[in-house]
């Protein structure tokens, strides 16, 4: 029988599977130092992120603080001016205007109201009796 023999591999085919191999060597190596500075990005991305919700989070919590404080010293001002009497008077006043706005924009929100029911209501007829002389039969 006649045997095939294979032939020995060249210096040149060895050079060239040598080179196969550092290629894809080279960028399983490129591949592990991507993923590894992805990871450090991330690490670094994250710490930011903390610390600038910290960071928003404690002035928050200092604004609030502040405007509580604020609020407290209005009102005490508030009530120590309802204590003098010529105070008093002003303030009731500014209570009686402040009661007329409220009403007048209550009293201006139901026109408004009913001016839309009537005019809805108005359309409605017109449609309706144009569509009864458009359409007869």
């Amino acid at each position: 029988m006649n045997e095939i023999k294979m032939p020995m591999p060249t210096p040149f085919e060895r050079r060239v599977d040598k080179l196969e191999q550092d290629f894809f060597a080279g960028l399983k190596e490129i591949k592990e130092l991507i993923v590894s500075e992805i990871r450090e990005l991330k690490t670094e991305q994250l710490a930011d992120i903390r610390a600038t919700v910290d960071r928003v989070e404690r002035t928050l919590k200092e604004d609030h603080r502040r405007l509580a404080d604020d609020q407290r010293r209005l009102w005490d001002k508030v009530n120590e001016a309802a204590m003098r009497p010529e105070l008093a008077a002003a303030l009731s006043r500014i209570e009686t205007v402040e009661g007329r706005d409220k009403e007048r924009i209550g009293t201006s929100r139901t026109l408004l109201a009913l001016w839309v029911g009537i005019s809805s209501l108005i359309g409605a007829i017109v449609t309706a009796v144009v569509d009864a002389l458009l359409f007869r039969h």
